[in-house]
């Protein structure tokens, strides 16, 4: 006893050190992820028919090109639907992913405590980012079309329509999620690769089952092949069948004469084989073992890069959005070093574009460049000395790729600046830039060659031209070729653009990631056969004729030097040897060897057929010597008389019948009004129609957000109930509870209303208010609360209390936070009785202001209905000031911790621990037993209040919960101290491969638990002052002639333990247990709770 009384005043010290979370209704405490907006954005937008687009500084150039994309996007959607939108789409910009993360887009209020009745209108809002990409930005807004297309079918476009189909209607998430994707880009490189990896993994098994991003890909490539084996009619066809059946498998059934279970068997054959067919003759790569990486699941590791000595390894890693930097020396697997460490473990959308790492040509210095809280920051990072430099860059919005110069004097940079990506050279010593490309084109991955003298990169420019123009009423190719252009001749371009050289030609193929191998030689990435392979570039040059000079001819000899069967996913050379990254099952490979000089003859899968190349054509880039154009040589001469043209002599008209390539005159291309398609696959690229649109301030509008009707047994306002005496804790009962929130595009301002109407007697009211634009959050709110408590049958009790309440939060990342609240408290109570005695009862009233701090930090996952794994905890403290009696004060501090642990797929260990106290002349009472939102709860009268300090009175009280096995009360005081343990197992989705048609058996679950805690009045548990440590014995019965006092001596720490059911009834979370209590070491009798609310 003396031991467990010394560990328990430990704890109780180190509790008297937190600071907040308050248990206004047991464990239903608030967490939830943050938003921080480090930025302050001047939002504008442009309106048309069909669509606005908003978007801020710097983001008029992808604003205008959205423009012209959603239109033809729109339309061809439409078309292939035949159904006309009727909802104008909101498209919303960021102008890069990182920025994005500060929008409160999707940010609502934490409702998984009870999602009965509850319906979010999904609406028909788009949310894209530029990430210097056009194509993947393509990619974005044809998938917000799609998804507001598609959801109008499902759904309707009425808010009733939504609501009642939203209820009734619960397609699985490959069949819309997949058919989404699928429409956003019916099939790439990229996505055969992701397919191939899941299905060797056998990552499908449980089809049915499928959530996130397998779900996705399943879905889209079982849509794919409905759409290749019986045509693109079939995916329309279904899609209508199945929202008219309410029901997929139907919707197949009818259209494709196959049920769910013998299509996916049909679609598993058909890309087993085609795989089984694309994989002849093709090399398996294996883990290189001489790389000192342990390379781990779930983890993808990029940016792999060998500096010059071959000492070290410099690469990224990215989990769960949290990216690193690490260095290892080679031949020393301990001797590993996280230099850079961004973001947290959650699961938002990764940023793959950075952190951006090169080595100096010296080996001894690696630069980083990376974003951090809505900055661009470059880092050098020396592995002798260890000592890290940072630099914070202004100029850019974004940087993509990063190489030094041969001399180590100067950085190749693929930038975006207001919507463009261009390529630049940055100065390491002064930190200045200068610009090479300016157009609208995307120029990546650009490295110096030839010592220096050229820099080679890869674009979606459809000719050599460097025009700084690019207004172009055009939706850009999506397939990326090879140019050089002429670093050290940059001089001569002064008054008019280079014309760059062009290395490779593939219109049905991209290049990308060019790396130097010896002058004039190059390595670089190709899916010319439907893989990412390795080829090679050697840049020649020949005599075109001779006058009085030399006249040369440039060409490109090609040819494949890999033939992997799993794409490239990057590789970066050292000058002498090559490292690569492959993902070939489950998790990266990553490889580093010499330079090979093999060469394949490669054979297109199965997917390139299908764009019409029967075999790998090798197409030179072009066998031309490009100058000048002739009007930049007559601009020279304008602009300057002296000006002589030393470099060629030979005009074109004096060319006549020999080659036409050392002076280009180049022709302006005219552009057509009207959309046409100049891809047949994959994603529709045309001229535009989009007609310039009138710039426009952002206009505050609201629409509806959330509409919740609900059934339950909880208050609406979190705050403490007044103490009632000891002898009973109200609970408003099963009761009706109505919630209303309205919302503007942006979602900074959020107006939420609600009433709770349990009898005529008791009710609740609130609005609120939260402005949410700038990083400090703010909240309004008001509320209003009758509660009529019965004592007596003709003696009733009305307490009505009033609050405002101010509370300002302030996220300092996306998990964790500072909040204050300010509030002022009112009660008033109001005796009701027909007697004529306790009409003459003054009316009491009581005010009470009051500040809450506290520090919430939650980093948890969600892998389903009550299931999360991650950690997440809550400190709080809060000052009570009573008035008109000044010397009423009350302090309560606390804290709540939450950990989740994953034992197996779904099957998780739940612990909290949580713990509060109160001091001052007004004290909280806490109430241990029970659960939350006891649908009947039970009261233990037996047990009086604990004594206080002379002046000392409650004026509050609360419950302590879970403490399953006893009622309510089973111990008080003004301190507790509590701890749950559960395991969760979803056993359903556990144990089956499919899932049933019903929701109450998909969502069944069992939990074991134990409980663990104690409550007290005074110093400590076993102190004289808790009624528990004492019983008072009245000696003379009625008379009272004498009292004795025993001590009890009973143990004051109880436990429970028992098993419990949860399911999902009607959009209700249920919850059944059944428990048995431990108190001095006796079992006590079963007791059975339902409630309406998850776990903790």
């Amino acid at each position: 006893m003396q031991r467990s009384k010394g560990y328990i005043i430990i704890i109780l010290i180190l509790l008297g050190n937190l600071s907040k979370g308050q248990f206004y209704n047991g464990s239903q405490v608030d967490f939830g992820k943050n938003r921080v907006q480090f930025n302050d954005y001047l939002w504008s937008h442009y309106k048309y028919e069909q669509f606005n687009i908003y978007f801020y500084e710097e983001g008029k150039n992808i604003a205008d090109y959205l423009a012209r994309s959603a239109h033809l996007q729109l339309s061809s959607l439409e078309t292939q639907f035949e159904y006309k939108l009727k909802r104008k789409i909101q498209f919303v910009i960021y102008n890069t992913q990182n920025q994005s993360r500060e929008s409160n887009i999707g940010n609502y209020p934490n409702e998984n405590s009870n999602t009965g009745g509850f319906a979010r209108i999904s609406g028909n809002k788009v949310f894209v980012y530029f990430d210097g990409n056009h194509k993947n930005f393509d990619k974005q807004i044809r998938s917000g079309v799609a998804k507001v297309l598609v959801n109008e079918i499902i759904y309707g476009d009425e808010l009733s329509d939504e609501i009642k189909n939203g209820a009734i209607i619960n397609f699985p998430s490959w069949f819309k999620d997949g058919l989404i994707s699928y429409l956003s880009e019916k099939w790439s490189t990229e996505t055969e690769n992701k397919v191939k990896s899941y299905m060797k993994l056998n990552k499908f098994k449980k089809f049915s089952w499928l959530a996130g991003e397998e779900a996705i890909y399943a879905g889209h490539s079982i849509w794919y092949y409905i759409a290749d084996v019986y045509g693109e009619q079939a995916v329309s066809d279904v899609l209508y069948m199945s929202k008219v059946s309410r029901n997929t498998s139907d919707g197949l059934l009818f259209i494709l004469g196959k049920s769910t279970d013998n299509l996916v068997t049909d679609w598993e054959n058909y890309f087993k084989s085609r795989f089984i067919s694309d994989n002849k003759g093709k090399e398996i790569i294996q883990h290189n073992k001489s790389v000192p990486v342990q390379i781990k699941k779930l983890k993808r590791y990029d940016r792999l890069c060998l500096n010059s000595k071959e000492s070290h390894l410099a690469f990224t890693t990215n989990k769960l959005s949290q990216q690193k930097v690490i260095v290892t020396e080679i031949g020393n697997k301990k001797n590993q070093k996280v230099i850079l460490t961004l973001g947290q473990k959650l699961d938002v959308v990764p940023d793959h574009s950075f952190p951006v790492i090169c080595w100096h040509p010296v080996g001894d210095v690696l630069s980083v460049f990376y974003e951090y809280r809505g900055d661009l920051y470059w880092m050098t990072y020396n592995i002798v000395t260890k000592e890290k430099i940072k630099t914070k860059l202004f100029q850019f919005e974004k940087i993509l790729d990063a190489n030094y110069s041969s001399n180590g004097l100067k950085i190749a940079l693929s930038a975006v600046v207001k919507g463009k990506t261009d390529i630049y050279v940055l100065d390491v010593s002064s930190r200045s830039q200068e610009q090479i490309t300016n157009d609208y084109f995307d120029d990546r991955y650009p490295i110096f060659i030839n010592n220096s003298k050229d820099i080679v990169f890869s674009s979606n420019r459809v000719d050599n031209s460097m025009e700084v123009g690019g207004d172009r009423n055009v939706v850009y190719a999506h397939t990326s070729d090879l140019f050089m252009y002429s670093y050290s001749n940059k001089k001569n371009f002064y008054y008019s653009p280079q014309i760059l050289r062009r290395i490779t030609k593939t219109p049905l193929a991209n290049e990308k990631m060019p790396l130097e191998l010896s002058e004039n030689k190059i390595r670089y990435l190709s899916d010319a056969n439907g893989i990412y392979n390795e080829w090679e570039a050697i840049l020649d040059s020949g005599v075109a004729f001779v006058d009085t000079v030399i006249h040369y001819r440039y060409f490109s000899r090609l040819k494949a030097t890999s033939n992997v069967n799993s794409n490239i996913l990057w590789h970066s050379s050292n000058g002498s040897k090559i490292a690569r990254i492959f993902k070939d099952g489950d998790r990266n490979q990553l490889n580093i060897n010499p330079f090979g000089e093999l060469q394949y003859n490669l054979v297109p899968t199965q997917f390139k057929k299908t764009l019409g190349a029967e075999k790998v054509e090798v197409q030179k880039g072009d066998e031309s010597l490009k100058v000048f154009t002739i009007d930049s040589i007559r601009n020279r001469i304008n602009k300057n008389p002296d000006f002589v043209y030393t470099d060629f002599y030979l005009f074109q008209d004096e060319i006549k019948g020999r080659l036409k390539d050392s002076v280009i005159q180049v022709d302006k291309p005219n552009y057509s009004s009207s959309f046409q398609l100049l891809s047949k696959f994959g994603f529709l690229t045309s001229d535009s129609i989009a007609r310039k649109a009138k710039m426009r301030n952002y206009e505050l509008s609201f629409k509806t957000a959330e509409v919740s009707l609900d059934l339950d047994n909880r208050f609406l306002n979190p705050q403490y109930q007044r103490y009632s005496g000891g002898t009973t804790y109200p609970m408003p009962g099963i009761n009706g509870f109505m919630k209303y929130s309205v919302i503007d595009l942006l979602e900074d301002h959020l107006i939420t209303g609600g009433i709770r109407m349990a009898d005529l007697l008791s009710n609740e009211l609130f609005l609120s208010y939260s402005d949410r634009k700038k990083r400090l959050d703010k909240q309004y709110l008001l509320y209003r609360g009758t509660n009529t408590d019965v004592s007596e049958s003709t003696n009733y009790l009305k307490n009505i209390t009033y609050e405002g309440i101010y509370r300002l939060t302030y996220p300092l990342s996306i998990v964790d936070r500072f909040s204050t609240t300010f509030s002022l408290r009112y009660d008033q109570f109001i005796p009701l009785s027909a007697s004529k005695e306790l009409m003459l009862t003054p009316i009491k009233q009581e005010f009470w202001p009051s500040i809450r701090v506290d520090y919430t930090f939650d980093n948890t996952r969600y892998l389903g209905k009550n299931i999360f794994t991650g950690l997440r905890f809550k400190l709080f403290s809060e000052v009570y000031q009573g008035a008109p009696k000044w010397n009423n004060q009350m302090l309560t501090y606390g804290a709540d911790f939450r950990y989740y642990l994953k034992l197996h797929r779904s099957l998780i260990l739940a612990n909290r621990f949580s713990g509060g106290s109160s001091l001052g002349s007004q004290r909280l009472m806490y109430y241990m037993g029970g659960v939350d939102s006891w649908a009947t709860p039970q009261f233990n009268q037996e047990l009086d209040p604990g004594e206080l300090p002379d002046q000392s009175d409650y004026a509050f009280q609360t419950l302590a919960t879970n403490m399953r096995g006893f009622t309510q009360n089973i111990r008080n005081g003004t301190s507790f101290m509590l701890l749950s343990s559960e395991i969760r197992w979803p056993i359903v989705s556990y144990l089956f491969s499919r899932p049933f048609s019903s929701d109450f058996i998909n969502h069944f679950q069992l939990n074991f638990f134990g409980d663990l805690g104690t409550a007290w009045s005074g110093s400590n548990p076993f102190s004289e002052q808790n009624s528990l440590n004492k019983k008072e014995l009245i000696i003379g019965g009625e008379a009272r002639t004498g009292e004795i006092t025993l001590r009890t001596n009973k143990e004051p720490i109880v436990g429970g333990y028992g098993i419990g059911l949860r399911s999902s009834l009607m959009g209700y979370f249920i919850r059944v247990d059944w428990a048995w209590g431990v108190e001095d070491g006796v079992n006590q009798g079963r007791q059975l709770y339902l409630s309406l609310v998850t776990d903790f």
